[in-house]
């Protein structure tokens, strides 16, 4: 029998403008395979992990507790057994003020939460460890909850909401008049706060609204996906989804279908779902 089982709970109001969800997953890999994706995306991603551990490509073995920093590339981890997580997903540009930290300074990342808080983080962990998946979202939100006293709601977040909700797809002019900042000023804020330019930003989440139209309709001609969302040829759509997933829009569209073929696709799911 395949283990998975993911739920999301969604954060209380005042943690909702920067958190998506909280979130717990129960894998066994040794079912699903070693590795697990994880492609371009301007979410945070607070992790503690028990059972078999993760390692990076380097074969790093990583901390209980740690976050995936805003990623330009795409990387892997790898466990090769049981793993149980408890996460909390952040909205571009919502983690920065929690942590009063250079968002750009954890670009491509994967990061100890002991680096941020210290000694905190084994404290938490424990606490973590000790409590079933639902007290341990609720032990998680009240953790952050408790640092929201020093939080202040920046306007670039809202901007990269716009961005998000656009698909990518909103020229860097309208940005200017909106805020009434130079391209060099919304460039040095976004990479502050975000992790990465507002074109750069466009350009992930134009790949991410395609990557996830194809994922629900693999049925789709490429090439029809890829000039709805306004890339001018096949070569240019293959080129961001190299750089960004590892694989071309056809490999992933026929990874797609294999596992509706072999009756998985509502059972898999990835560390970055939405």
């Amino acid at each position: 029998m395949k283990i998975m089982i993911y739920r999301e709970f969604k954060p209380p109001s005042a943690l909702s403008p920067f958190i998506k969800c909280f979130w717990c997953l129960e894998r066994d890999y040794k079912q699903f395979g070693p590795s697990e994706a994880l492609w371009a995306k301007g979410d945070v991603e607070l992790l503690f992990h028990f059972g078999d551990r993760y390692v990076n490509s380097n074969n790093e073995t990583l901390s209980y507790s740690f976050l995936i920093g805003p990623l330009t590339k795409y990387t892997n981890l790898i466990s090769f057994g049981k793993v149980k997580l408890v996460g909390a997903r952040f909205h571009p540009g919502g983690f920065a003020p929690f942590f009063r930290i250079s968002m750009n300074s954890l670009r491509n990342q994967i990061v100890p939460l002991s680096d941020l808080i210290g000694g905190d983080a084994e404290i938490l962990e424990e606490r973590l460890f000790e409590a079933g998946l639902e007290k341990s979202i609720s032990i998680l939100q009240h953790f952050l909850l408790e640092k929201l006293c020093t939080v202040s709601y920046h306007p670039i977040a809202e901007l990269a909401k716009w961005i998000v909700k656009e698909n990518g797809m909103i020229p860097l002019p309208n940005l200017e008049q909106l805020t009434g900042l130079s391209l060099r000023q919304l460039e040095r804020k976004f990479n502050e706060f975000i992790g990465f330019s507002p074109k750069k930003m466009a350009t992930i989440y134009r790949f991410n609204a395609a990557r996830e139209h194809l994922r629900k309709h693999p049925e789709m001609d490429v090439l029809d996906l890829a000039f709805h969302y306004g890339y001018y040829d096949y070569s240019h759509f293959s080129k961001d989804f190299r750089k960004y997933l590892g694989i071309t829009p056809t490999e992933f569209k026929n990874s797609i279908l294999a596992m509706e073929r072999n009756h998985m696709k509502r059972d898999v799911v990835f560390l970055q779902d939405e």
